[in-house]
Protein backbone atom coordinates (compact mmCIF):
# COMPACT_ATOMS: atom_id res chain seq x y z
CA UNK A 1 0.00 0.00 0.00
CA UNK A 2 2.71 2.19 0.93
CA UNK A 3 4.33 1.84 -2.58
CA UNK A 4 1.61 2.66 -4.66
CA UNK A 5 1.08 5.64 -2.61
CA UNK A 6 4.69 6.82 -3.54
CA UNK A 7 4.13 6.21 -7.10
CA UNK A 8 0.98 8.03 -7.42
CA UNK A 9 2.90 10.69 -5.54
CA UNK A 10 5.45 10.86 -8.05
CA UNK A 11 2.99 10.41 -11.56
CA UNK A 12 0.95 13.65 -9.91
CA UNK A 13 4.42 15.66 -9.83
CA UNK A 14 4.94 14.53 -13.53
CA UNK A 15 2.02 15.48 -14.76
CA UNK A 16 2.35 19.39 -15.00
CA UNK A 17 5.75 18.86 -17.07
CA UNK A 18 4.82 16.50 -19.01
CA UNK A 19 1.60 18.76 -20.01
CA UNK A 20 4.28 21.35 -20.40
CA UNK A 21 6.17 19.83 -22.63
CA UNK A 22 3.71 19.09 -25.04
CA UNK A 23 1.90 22.57 -25.17
CA UNK A 24 5.66 23.85 -26.25
CA UNK A 25 5.66 20.89 -28.54
CA UNK A 26 2.43 21.93 -30.15
CA UNK A 27 3.17 25.45 -30.55
CA UNK A 28 3.92 27.08 -33.74
CA UNK A 29 7.45 28.14 -34.39
CA UNK A 30 7.68 31.89 -34.43
CA UNK A 31 7.18 33.70 -37.60
CA UNK A 32 10.67 34.62 -39.13
CA UNK A 33 11.41 38.07 -39.47
CA UNK A 34 10.38 39.28 -42.99
CA UNK A 35 13.53 40.77 -44.75
CA UNK A 36 13.04 43.75 -46.82
CA UNK A 37 13.40 44.17 -50.43
CA UNK A 38 15.08 47.20 -50.06
CA UNK A 39 17.88 45.09 -47.85
CA UNK A 40 18.25 42.29 -50.45
CA UNK A 41 22.11 41.98 -52.22
CA UNK A 42 22.40 43.50 -55.68
CA UNK A 43 22.71 40.76 -58.39
CA UNK A 44 23.23 40.55 -62.02
CA UNK A 45 21.71 37.00 -63.12
CA UNK A 46 23.36 34.78 -65.29
CA UNK A 47 22.36 35.00 -68.74
CA UNK A 48 21.57 38.74 -68.46
CA UNK A 49 22.43 40.60 -71.85
CA UNK A 50 24.44 43.66 -71.91
CA UNK A 51 24.23 46.27 -75.16
CA UNK A 52 27.99 47.85 -75.53
CA UNK A 53 28.93 49.85 -78.16
CA UNK A 54 32.36 49.19 -79.56
CA UNK A 55 35.33 52.20 -78.70
CA UNK A 56 37.51 50.63 -81.84
CA UNK A 57 37.29 48.42 -84.77
CA UNK A 58 37.91 44.74 -84.79
CA UNK A 59 38.72 42.79 -87.47
CA UNK A 60 39.68 38.66 -88.61
CA UNK A 61 41.95 40.65 -90.94
CA UNK A 62 44.34 41.82 -88.17
CA UNK A 63 43.22 40.80 -84.90
CA UNK A 64 45.07 38.27 -82.75
CA UNK A 65 44.19 36.30 -79.72
CA UNK A 66 44.74 38.79 -76.20
CA UNK A 67 43.74 41.59 -77.89
CA UNK A 68 42.11 44.07 -75.95
CA UNK A 69 38.44 44.81 -76.51
CA UNK A 70 36.98 48.66 -75.44
CA UNK A 71 33.38 49.01 -75.07
CA UNK A 72 30.62 51.14 -73.32
CA UNK A 73 27.51 49.75 -72.28
CA UNK A 74 24.70 52.16 -74.20
CA UNK A 75 22.00 50.95 -71.90
CA UNK A 76 20.72 51.00 -68.46
CA UNK A 77 20.68 47.21 -66.73
CA UNK A 78 17.57 47.20 -64.58
CA UNK A 79 17.28 44.56 -62.45
CA UNK A 80 14.04 44.27 -59.84
CA UNK A 81 13.52 48.30 -60.37
CA UNK A 82 17.15 49.10 -59.89
CA UNK A 83 19.61 50.77 -62.59
CA UNK A 84 22.49 48.28 -61.32
CA UNK A 85 24.23 48.71 -64.77
CA UNK A 86 24.01 52.64 -65.96
CA UNK A 87 24.36 53.37 -69.94
CA UNK A 88 27.89 54.86 -69.99
CA UNK A 89 29.41 52.21 -68.15
CA UNK A 90 33.18 51.30 -69.49
CA UNK A 91 34.14 47.50 -70.69
CA UNK A 92 36.97 46.22 -71.38
CA UNK A 93 37.39 42.41 -72.73
CA UNK A 94 39.90 40.35 -74.95
CA UNK A 95 40.05 38.49 -78.20
CA UNK A 96 39.71 34.87 -77.30
CA UNK A 97 40.93 33.21 -81.04
CA UNK A 98 40.60 34.37 -84.60
CA UNK A 99 40.05 32.46 -87.81
CA UNK A 100 40.71 34.47 -91.20
CA UNK A 101 38.53 33.00 -94.22
CA UNK A 102 40.23 30.55 -96.78
CA UNK A 103 40.41 30.45 -100.08
CA UNK A 104 37.44 29.37 -101.80
CA UNK A 105 37.00 27.29 -98.37
CA UNK A 106 35.89 28.11 -94.62
CA UNK A 107 34.37 31.39 -93.66
CA UNK A 108 36.27 34.03 -91.02
CA UNK A 109 35.55 33.84 -87.13
CA UNK A 110 36.04 35.79 -84.56
CA UNK A 111 35.82 35.33 -80.38
CA UNK A 112 35.85 37.77 -77.90
CA UNK A 113 34.22 38.19 -74.07
CA UNK A 114 34.32 41.06 -71.76
CA UNK A 115 36.71 40.73 -68.67
CA UNK A 116 35.18 44.05 -66.28
CA UNK A 117 33.06 46.93 -66.11
CA UNK A 118 34.43 50.72 -64.88
CA UNK A 119 31.62 52.42 -63.11
CA UNK A 120 31.63 56.48 -63.68
CA UNK A 121 32.51 56.38 -59.75
CA UNK A 122 35.99 53.83 -60.61
CA UNK A 123 33.56 51.21 -58.80
CA UNK A 124 34.79 47.96 -61.08
CA UNK A 125 33.72 44.29 -61.70
CA UNK A 126 35.26 40.96 -63.20
CA UNK A 127 32.91 39.11 -64.79
CA UNK A 128 33.43 37.33 -68.03
CA UNK A 129 30.66 37.71 -70.45
CA UNK A 130 30.63 36.26 -74.27
CA UNK A 131 29.52 38.31 -77.39
CA UNK A 132 25.50 36.67 -77.61
CA UNK A 133 24.72 38.27 -80.49
CA UNK A 134 25.25 41.07 -83.19
CA UNK A 135 21.67 42.85 -83.95
CA UNK A 136 21.61 44.00 -87.34
CA UNK A 137 24.64 42.53 -88.87
CA UNK A 138 23.15 41.27 -92.44
CA UNK A 139 26.44 39.03 -93.07
CA UNK A 140 27.30 37.43 -89.60
CA UNK A 141 26.01 35.27 -87.34
CA UNK A 142 26.02 33.80 -84.16
CA UNK A 143 27.82 29.96 -84.94
CA UNK A 144 28.19 29.36 -81.28
CA UNK A 145 27.93 31.71 -77.73
CA UNK A 146 30.87 33.50 -78.01
CA UNK A 147 32.08 33.38 -81.76
CA UNK A 148 30.89 35.01 -84.42
CA UNK A 149 31.29 33.80 -88.16
CA UNK A 150 31.06 35.50 -91.26
CA UNK A 151 28.16 33.95 -93.75
CA UNK A 152 28.88 31.30 -96.17
CA UNK A 153 29.86 32.80 -99.50
CA UNK A 154 29.96 29.90 -102.13
CA UNK A 155 27.99 31.62 -104.12
CA UNK A 156 30.02 35.00 -104.22
CA UNK A 157 32.94 32.59 -105.00
CA UNK A 158 32.03 31.28 -107.40
CA UNK A 159 31.02 34.82 -108.93
CA UNK A 160 34.27 36.00 -107.78
CA UNK A 161 35.98 32.95 -110.06
CA UNK A 162 33.67 33.65 -113.10
CA UNK A 163 34.18 37.10 -113.44
CA UNK A 164 37.90 36.91 -112.90
CA UNK A 165 38.00 34.37 -115.71
CA UNK A 166 36.40 36.49 -117.94
CA UNK A 167 38.36 39.20 -117.58
CA UNK A 168 41.62 37.66 -117.74
CA UNK A 169 40.34 35.69 -120.58
CA UNK A 170 40.01 39.71 -122.25
CA UNK A 171 43.12 40.77 -121.53
CA UNK A 172 44.76 37.55 -122.17
CA UNK A 173 42.64 37.66 -125.82
CA UNK A 174 44.13 41.67 -126.08
CA UNK A 175 47.64 40.16 -125.51
CA UNK A 176 47.65 37.43 -128.10
CA UNK A 177 45.92 40.45 -130.58
CA UNK A 178 48.86 42.00 -130.72
CA UNK A 179 50.97 39.35 -132.47
CA UNK A 180 48.36 39.44 -135.39
CA UNK A 181 48.34 35.54 -135.19
CA UNK A 182 44.99 33.77 -134.52
CA UNK A 183 46.82 31.29 -132.99
CA UNK A 184 47.95 33.72 -130.28
CA UNK A 185 45.09 35.45 -129.78
CA UNK A 186 43.53 31.89 -128.66
CA UNK A 187 46.11 30.85 -126.72
CA UNK A 188 46.17 34.42 -124.84
CA UNK A 189 42.62 33.95 -124.18
CA UNK A 190 42.99 31.02 -122.68
CA UNK A 191 46.25 31.59 -120.63
CA UNK A 192 44.17 34.94 -119.44
CA UNK A 193 41.53 32.67 -118.10
CA UNK A 194 43.64 30.41 -116.19
CA UNK A 195 45.40 33.37 -114.80
CA UNK A 196 41.96 34.90 -113.61
CA UNK A 197 40.75 31.87 -112.31
CA UNK A 198 43.94 30.93 -109.97
CA UNK A 199 44.38 35.29 -108.78
CA UNK A 200 40.28 34.24 -108.09
CA UNK A 201 41.31 30.98 -105.93
CA UNK A 202 44.16 32.30 -103.97
CA UNK A 203 42.21 35.65 -102.66
CA UNK A 204 40.54 35.04 -99.22
CA UNK A 205 36.88 35.50 -98.40
CA UNK A 206 35.39 38.02 -96.37
CA UNK A 207 36.88 39.00 -92.68
CA UNK A 208 34.50 39.49 -90.07
CA UNK A 209 35.12 43.18 -89.13
CA UNK A 210 33.46 45.39 -86.03
CA UNK A 211 33.61 49.02 -86.91
CA UNK A 212 33.89 51.42 -84.05
CA UNK A 213 30.45 52.41 -82.61
CA UNK A 214 29.44 48.59 -83.48
CA UNK A 215 26.52 47.40 -80.72
CA UNK A 216 27.06 44.34 -79.74
CA UNK A 217 25.39 42.13 -77.28
CA UNK A 218 26.82 40.41 -74.60
CA UNK A 219 25.59 37.61 -71.89
CA UNK A 220 26.58 36.93 -68.39
CA UNK A 221 27.97 33.08 -67.68
CA UNK A 222 27.25 33.57 -63.99
CA UNK A 223 25.96 35.84 -61.77
CA UNK A 224 27.53 38.43 -60.42
CA UNK A 225 26.87 40.52 -57.35
CA UNK A 226 27.17 44.12 -56.85
CA UNK A 227 28.12 46.75 -54.09
CA UNK A 228 24.89 48.68 -54.30
CA UNK A 229 26.41 51.48 -51.97
CA UNK A 230 28.61 52.54 -54.40
CA UNK A 231 26.23 52.03 -57.71
CA UNK A 232 23.40 53.63 -56.12
CA UNK A 233 22.81 57.01 -57.51
CA UNK A 234 24.54 56.65 -60.94
CA UNK A 235 23.14 57.98 -64.00
CA UNK A 236 24.02 58.68 -67.61
CA UNK A 237 24.63 62.26 -66.68
CA UNK A 238 27.28 61.45 -64.59
CA UNK A 239 29.31 59.98 -67.20
CA UNK A 240 32.06 61.62 -69.12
Amino acid sequence: MFTVTLLALALAAQAPDAQQKLKTRDEAPPPAANISRADQPWVVPAGTRIPIELKQAVSTKNAQPGDPIYAKTNFPILIDGHMMIPPGTYAQGVVDSVKRAGRIKGTAELRFHLTKLIFPNGYNLDLNAPIDQVPGSADTHMKEPGAVQHDSEKEKDLERVGKAASEGAVVGSMAGATTGSLRNLGIGGLSGIAAGTLIAVLARGTDVRFDTGTVVDVALAKAVPLDKDKVQGLTAASTP
